[in-house]
């Protein structure tokens, strides 16, 4: 399973292209792979032959799981070798047969068994280890579901979560959730567990806003020119386009906007790249055109986890306020409420006036609390005079 993005961590096959004992080319396709946030078709980088798809359709699995073995173009092979080659991926030692007759499926899963609680050990996933030293979990206590009986993470997370007292709480059905959603909610804890946030918010005056969205196309909404106001706030306070890593701070060259967009699978964040050259209409454009491609789960890696500042908007659905996290490997994340009437002091007068509250959730490690209001400053500047 490859790699395709750089926080990508699982991945479903979902289709393949070359049946087994079929032959590919280079740049042929060969499977089509689904992530947390998208579904790509992946190129051959040799040619060869499909000997086994090794991974089932249809289920989650860990980057670096083997899926398919493949050999040279023309090579002659049996179903054994291909046993033994998957054997030895696994780190298992004993031989077995292809396919077990029914009456030695007893006897195949007896030695399948046999090995100790040591060499399970031993056949952990780097990631199951790591797991296991955080919540203190002795290895030689878990069974491995993964091929060649080798300890996965959820091996791991299944035998660390403790068992709910009998008299607890009536509970409803269990709902496995779905790659999307669980990606999601491990990012979340994270950014929250490791990032200091901090938040600052304005009230902003929505009059030009809305004159501006009254003057523009059809094709420009309001979403679009908050986003256009984002990437001009960026640009006149450029050191809020950065990360923190280790002790230092990454400075981006270029504004890669992430959008927050709901979709039916869970929450994705697709990026505009380099947002700070593309004039309204263009980013208005290609706004549309990723968040069509996140519900269509057609996002490609470049438009994915890209980002360097992510722009949330509830306010057409009658949220006027809210604290956003911020996502790793970027400082800032802007959260816009609803553009509604509200009392407004003017001239000793109190009037009622559109406006809306714009907030910005920052990293304390790379932002601190002056240069929030700075980029808070420069970003209601950009709105109110839209």
């Amino acid at each position: 399973m490859p790699s395709l993005g750089e926080t990508m961590e699982w991945g479903i096959l979902t289709h393949h292209l070359v049946e087994e004992g079929g032959s590919f080319s280079i740049g042929d396709d060969l499977y089509e792979v689904e992530n947390e946030k998208t579904t790509l078709v992946v190129e051959a980088m040799i040619e060869g032959t499909v000997a086994r798809w090794a991974a089932p359709l249809g289920k989650e699995l860990p980057v670096g799981t083997v899926i398919a073995v493949v050999v040279e173009p023309g090579a002659e092979f049996t179903p054994d070798e291909v046993d033994e080659l998957l054997a030895r991926e696994a780190g298992v030692e004993e031989e077995f047969e292809h396919s077990p007759k029914p009456n030695e499926e007893s006897d195949f899963l007896d030695r399948s068994s046999e090995s100790s609680s040591e060499s399970r050990r031993l056949r952990a996933m780097p990631k199951a280890r790591v797991r296991a030293g955080e919540l203190g979990i002795d290895l030689s206590t878990v069974i491995g579901t993964g091929r060649g009986g080798s300890i996965t993470l959820e091996d791991v997370e299944a035998s660390g979560v403790p068992r709910l007292a009998e008299d607890g709480p009536d509970r409803g059905e269990q709902v496995k959730l779905g790659l999307v959603h669980r990606t999601m909610a491990d990012r979340m804890a994270q950014s929250w567990a490791d990032i200091p946030h901090f938040t600052e918010s304005n009230l902003v005056d929505g009059t030009g806003l809305l004159a501006r969205n009254a003057a523009t196309a059809d094709e420009i909404s309001l979403n679009d020119l908050l986003v256009a106001a984002v990437v001009r706030a960026v640009v006149r306070t450029p050191r809020v386009n950065v990360s923190y890593r280790d002790g230092s701070l990454v400075v981006y060259d270029d504004v890669n906007l992430a959008v927050a967009v709901a979709t039916e699978e869970g929450l994705f964040a697709p990026v505009v790249k380099r947002a700070q050259n593309l004039e309204l209409e263009q980013l208005a454009e290609e706004v549309h055109r990723v968040t069509t491609a996140a519900h269509q789960r057609t996002l490609t890696p470049e438009e994915i986890d890209t980002g360097t500042i992510t722009v949330s908007n509830l306010g057409m659905y009658g949220v006027d306020f809210g604290t956003p996290i911020v996502t790793h490997r970027q400082s800032a994340v802007v959260f816009f409420g609803s553009l509604k009437e509200r009392p407004f002091a003017s001239d000793g007068l109190v009037v009622a006036r559109p406006s809306l509250y714009a907030t910005v959730a920052f990293d304390h490690r790379a932002i601190d609390g002056l240069l929030g209001a700075q980029f808070l400053g420069a970003l209601t500047e950009e709105l109110e005079d839209s």
